[in-house]
């Protein structure tokens, strides 16, 4: 049960985290991992990265 209750936490904690850095161009996938095993810390840092650039000409 302590471990179901573990995975479903890191699994929050990483779509969380994935949400804030995709809003801001960033690797959902990445920053979904970075999530899950850094926790509240990856949210903190996910907030505060800028956001990148979108190049137009790509391709």
């Amino acid at each position: 049960m302590m471990l179901l209750m573990l995975v479903v936490i890191q699994a929050i904690f990483g779509g969380v985290t994935a949400a804030i850095a995709h809003k801001k161009n960033r690797s959902y996938l990445g920053w979904y991992l970075i999530g899950a095993f850094t926790g509240f810390i990856g949210i903190i840092v996910a907030v505060f990265i800028p956001p990148l650039q979108q190049s137009e000409g790509r391709g």
